[in-house]
């Protein structure tokens, strides 16, 4: 993300060269990396808005997401590893989906 929305505005993405990396980790990674469930609410001392901080995501926590505002030393190589991690469970997803479907249902 480059900018802040209406619902979406924490993370203090206006100023120039902020971003923020999104990225789906499912619940118990997401344990992993926060020490809390996904579903929990997100503690006041959290600032959503920190950079190069593995953070829940503002948003779409509760489904075991996280956020890193401007990546940078303390996060890059996470980042990279749970972008591998997500990569390779959204193809599992897709070679299991793809498997049970009918051949007619698959696209030309």
């Amino acid at each position: 993300m480059t900018r802040d929305y209406p619902d979406d505005a924490v993370s203090r993405l206006e100023p120039p060269d902020r971003w923020r990396l999104n990225i789906h980790v499912g619940r118990v990674r997401f344990i992993e990396l926060l020490g809390e469930a996904p579903g929990a609410p997100t503690r006041a001392d959290v600032d959503l808005a920190a950079a190069d901080t593995v953070l829940p995501h503002p948003v779409y926590r509760a489904q075991g997401w996280v956020a890193m505002v401007c990546p940078g030393p303390e996060t890059l190589a996470p980042a990279l590893r749970l972008l591998r991690e997500a990569h390779e469970a959204a193809r599992r997803r897709h070679a299991r989906r793809t498997a049970t479907r009918p051949a007619a249902d698959l696209p030309n």
